[in-house]
């Protein structure tokens, strides 16, 4: 099970490298590229060409995307959209990636950081070729999204029903090193004014006791780590609950500079264990 949760994590990887950038295509890719738009125009979709330059459709409101690379043949990937995993149990998402590839031989699901996509590749040495075995690939990958859906859909909940506590809210303020507040919670943050960022969190405690909950904050550059930082993650807290729904309160995260933190868009995410079980975006201003 480890290895391939780590194969999927580094297809991961590659995958969000790839589609960092627009890249440009040679003349024949361009030409296939063409020629596939119109099949799937003649076919009753809406083709679209995106940002990074991949060819994109939707079916049944399911986005549906098409990369293209090499020459002679063509190298082609057929995407589709599957699950949103932004607050999900990240244990069973890689247990369903893994059945749905076991289940359907010819596809493979992809986990990135917020979603999961499945994708079938293929080298075509004509149009014409890749038109006669469209409806069959893509058919594949829909089986495959059941595979995956079904399998998440019948877990998900096997572990967070046992969970010690559920984590139901986030805020953030800015504070200094000695917790007075700067930018109280829920109201904006400013770039020049930052310090400590200081997240409350509000859960429900099933089982009353002291938890570790680990933290990971990522910037615009990656996740922010320090000298102090346990392996993976940029902190982590030990807290004593009590059962019920409470507020608590964890460890800023910065130092006591002002002007810290960047104007930008930031996330959190909270993990207890290796199960994450909760994240949270802010703006600072």
């Amino acid at each position: 099970m480890r290895i391939v949760k780590y194969i999927l994590i580094v297809e991961m990887l590659i995958l969000s490298a790839f589609h960092a950038y627009g890249k440009d295509l040679t003349p024949r890719q361009k030409a296939f590229q063409s020629s596939i738009m119109q099949f799937l125009k003649e076919e009753g979709f809406s083709p679209k060409i995106d940002d990074v330059n991949d060819l994109t459709f939707k079916k049944e409101g399911n986005l549906y995307w098409i990369e293209i690379s090499d020459n002679s043949p063509i190298y082609i990937e057929l995407h589709r959209l599957g699950l949103s995993c932004e607050n999900a149990d990240m244990d069973v998402v890689l247990e369903a990636c893994n059945h749905a590839n076991k289940t359907i031989k010819c596809i493979k699901a992809i986990m990135g950081t917020t979603s999961v996509s499945l994708a079938v590749e293929l080298y075509c040495h004509s149009e014409e070729e890749f038109k006669y075995i469209f409806y069959k690939n893509l058919s594949s990958l829909d089986d495959g999204y059941d595979a995956l859906k079904d399998y998440y859909d019948g877990h998900k909940n096997a572990t967070t029903s046992s969970a010690p506590f559920a984590l139901n809210s986030v805020s953030v303020a800015n504070v200094k090193k000695d917790g007075t507040i700067i930018n109280d919670y829920g109201t904006r943050i400013y770039d020049y004014q930052t310090m400590y960022i200081k997240p409350r969190i509000n859960v429900k405690v099933n089982t009353s006791g002291t938890y570790t909950i680990k933290v990971k904050f990522f910037t615009s550059d990656g996740m922010s780590t320090g000298t102090s930082s346990p392996s993976g993650f940029s902190y982590s807290n030990r807290i004593t609950m009590s059962q019920g729904n409470h507020y608590y309160y964890l460890d800023g995260w910065g130092n006591a500079n002002a002007g810290n933190w960047e104007k930008g868009d930031y996330r959190l995410e909270f993990y207890y264990g290796n199960r994450r079980i909760g994240n949270y975006s802010f703006t600072i201003y």
